[in-house]
C-alpha cells in the first residue's frame, strides 16, 4: 500500500505506520471498546468539521460601511433572515434580550444568538464591520450569527457548541484578522479551513 496515493480521513491499524500525513488510530485485533470509543470520537469530530465548513460556505456575508451600534449590526443580521423567510420578526427581539444578559464579544468577534423556536431554517450570517462597533466590552469588526432552528440544535447540539468554542480561541481570533476583508469567497474558503482544524 502506498499510503502517500491513499485518500482517507482516517487509518484504522494494527501494525505500527511509517512515513503518513494521516491521522492514524492503532488497535488491536480484537477491537476492545475503548478502542471502538477513539473511532467514533474521530468520525464525530470529523463530521463536525466537515458540517461547520459547510455552513461557513454557504453562510450570507454581509460587509457593513458604518454602523450606529450593535443593535443596528443585529438588525441588519436579522433583518437578511426575515427577509428569506428563515426566522420570524420575534427572532430579533430574542437577541437583543440574550445580549442584554451577557455580552458576546470576544475581541474582535461577537458572537450574538437568539431562541431557536423563532428559527424556521438553519442559517449563518457573517457581518464585516469597515469601522468596528462598540459592543459591551471591546470593539468589534467581524460579527457571527448562527441562526439555528429548534429542531437542529436539538439533535446536533455538539455542532454549534463547537462552532463557537473554535470561534473564540485566541488563534482564530488573530487568524480571521489576516484575511478578514478578503473577497467573500476567499474570506469564506479560509474560515472554512480554520473552522475543520
Amino acid at each position: 500500500l502506498q499510503l502517500e496515493d491513499c485518500s482517507a480521513d482516517l487509518i484504522v491499524s494494527t501494525e505500527p505506520l511509517h512515513k503518513t500525513k494521516l491521522p492514524v488510530i492503532y488497535v488491536t485485533p480484537i477491537l476492545a471498546s475503548t478502542e471502538l470509543k477513539q473511532i467514533s470520537r474521530f468520525i464525530e469530530t470529523h463530521c463536525i468539521n466537515n458540517l461547520l465548513a459547510l455552513a461557513v460556505l454557504h453562510a450570507r456575508v454581509i460587509d457593513l460601511e458604518q454602523a450606529a451600534s450593535r443593535e443596528a449590526v443585529i438588525e441588519t443580521a436579522v433583518h437578511e433572515l426575515i427577509q428569506n423567510h428563515m426566522v420570524s420578526e420575534d427572532y430579533l427581539e430574542s437577541i437583543i434580550q440574550r445580549e442584554n444578559l451577557s455580552s458576546t464579544d470576544v475581541g474582535a468577534i461577537a458572537i450574538p444568538h437568539g431562541n431557536p423556536d423563532f428559527v424556521h431554517e438553519t442559517q449563518l450570517v457573517i457581518l464585516r464591520l469597515k469601522k468596528p462597533v462598540h459592543w459591551f466590552v471591546s470593539d468589534v469588526s467581524y460579527v457571527f450569527l448562527f441562526a439555528v432552528s429548534k429542531e437542529q440544535f436539538t439533535s446536533n447540539f455538539a455542532l454549534f457548541s463547537s462552532f463557537y468554542k473554535k470561534l473564540v480561541r485566541s488563534n482564530m481570533r488573530n487568524e480571521i484578522k489576516k484575511f478578514g476583508q478578503a473577497e467573500e469567497q476567499e474570506f469564506k474558503s479560509s474560515l472554512a479551513h480554520l473552522l475543520s482544524i
